[in-house]
């Protein structure tokens, strides 16, 4: 058997390889932005290949510089679709405040007459998401 000699250059030497938390949550983050850019991809492909006219990032309010994720309008009516990320984090659209201020842009889609579909980003691709506005739209 072969012996090993842990010499201090070795030891600061695997210290070194190895990445920091911050690092790590960096990594993460990145290819959480892929996979939700991914998904937008799918979802547009999708509404392009059922002929729904969409606008995304669609700014309603001027004043508050509210947006809504995806704006649809057909046989006069008006849907918006709010993707909610971080829901299993503890994220913006959870916790109180950030909570509070949806509703009081959810509140304003219902005064701009646009009916809400909410989500989550796992479920943007699903049938049912699909069939829900195609419904809503009088498709």
């Amino acid at each position: 058997m072969k012996k090993i000699n842990y010499t201090r250059s070795n030891i600061k030497t695997k210290v070194k390889s190895k990445k920091t938390d911050s690092e790590i949550e960096k990594k993460r983050k990145e290819i959480q932005k892929k996979s939700n850019e991914m998904r937008h991809e799918i979802f547009q492909n999708k509404l392009k290949s059922e002929n729904i006219k969409f606008i995304p990032e669609y700014k309603f309010n001027a004043v508050r510089n509210w947006r809504i994720d995806y704006y649809f309008e057909m046989n006069g009516v008006k849907v918006g679709l709010e993707i909610e990320g971080g829901v299993f984090a503890k994220g913006r659209h959870t916790r109180g405040k950030g909570f509070m201020k949806d509703i009081e842009k959810y509140n304003s889609f219902s005064l701009h007459g646009i009916y809400l579909i909410r989500t989550v980003p796992v479920e943007l691709n699903s049938i049912e998401l699909l069939n829900t506005i195609k419904s809503m739209l009088k498709i």
